[in-house]
This record gives structure tokens, sequence and C-alpha cells, in this order.
């Protein structure tokens, strides 16, 4: 399929650069990843939910529009489409048992899009020198995105490189 498809306002770029991005898909995307990607903790913060402050919609709407217009000044949605693309047969479990170098695999428990629970567990053990870490959801965990935030996990870091070092 060489020219786009136009489906309800989704257009299907055909992983080619355009000048012009498809408005309505970048919205759907930025949405998408905002409640996928981040943890319920931080997007409650993120909104006033006092008696006193409803109707929420205002708040949401500005938490939404406010993540959509940063993101629109950088964001393509061809990088995304390549993104999914590339992740959606994306399996290392067939030769974890390979791993001989040090390995820490951190998850977050809030993370809704590679949940950890009864899942992790059983790959991790198969790393030889793996160390599975699992970050309680907290006010300090962002869901999928907390692996941007080195404070959380990097004192796990530090002890791996210590072993690492024997």
């Amino acid at each position: 399929m060489n020219s786009a498809v136009q489906e309800n306002d989704f257009v299907i770029h055909n992983f080619k650069f355009n000048k012009v991005q498809p408005q309505q898909a970048l919205r759907s995307i930025i949405g998408l990843s905002m409640m996928t990607g981040d943890s319920p903790i931080q997007l409650q913060n993120a909104v006033p939910t006092s008696p006193d402050d409803y109707p929420m919609s205002e708040a949401i709407d500005n938490l939404r529009n406010g993540a959509m217009n940063r993101a629109a000044k950088t964001f393509d949605a061809n990088d995304f489409l390549y993104l999914m693309d590339a992740v959606r047969n994306f399996n290392t479990s067939p030769r974890l048992g390979d791993i001989s170098a040090y390995v820490m695999w951190v998850n977050a428990a809030d993370d809704f899009i590679n949940p950890s629970v009864g899942v992790d567990e059983p790959e991790a053990k198969r790393i030889k020198r793996g160390q599975l870490v699992i970050l309680p959801a907290s006010e300090q965990t962002r869901g999928h995105m907390s692996y941007r935030y080195p404070a959380i996990w990097s004192s796990y870091l530090e002890e791996l490189l210590k072993e690492s070092e024997k």
C-alpha cells in the first residue's frame, strides 16, 4: 500500500516521513500513552479530586491537552508506528538462559504495559547472574515510565555493580 489510508480521521502513514502529522492519530497515541505508560497514582495526583473540584473534566482536559501540546512539538506518528511494529513480536524468553552477563531486570508493580506479577519471576530465574527487582507501586513510581527515574532503582544497580566486581 503506497498511499496513506484514511479511516475516521486516523491516517496510517505506512512508515513514510510526512510533513503534516495526523493530529487525531497523535491525540489518540498520546492519550493512550498517558493512560498505559504512567501510573494511576501519578495521574490521580495530577488532577484534583476533592468534592469541591468537581466537575473534574476541565482539570483532566488541561492535563491531557498540556501533555499533547508538549508532545506535539517532538512526537512523530511514524516513529510510533515503527516502535509498535518493532516490539509486537519481541520475545526474549527463548534465549534468557544464554545470558552470562550480570543483569538487573527492573519492573514496577504499577506497570500496565509489562505486568510483572507471576510473569517476571520464573523468567528471571533463567538468567544465570540476573537480579529481578519489582518496585512496589508508590508515590515515586511512574508505571511503565519508572525506568526514566533512576532515583527509585539506582540503589539496586549499585548493588549489582558491586556484585559484578567480585
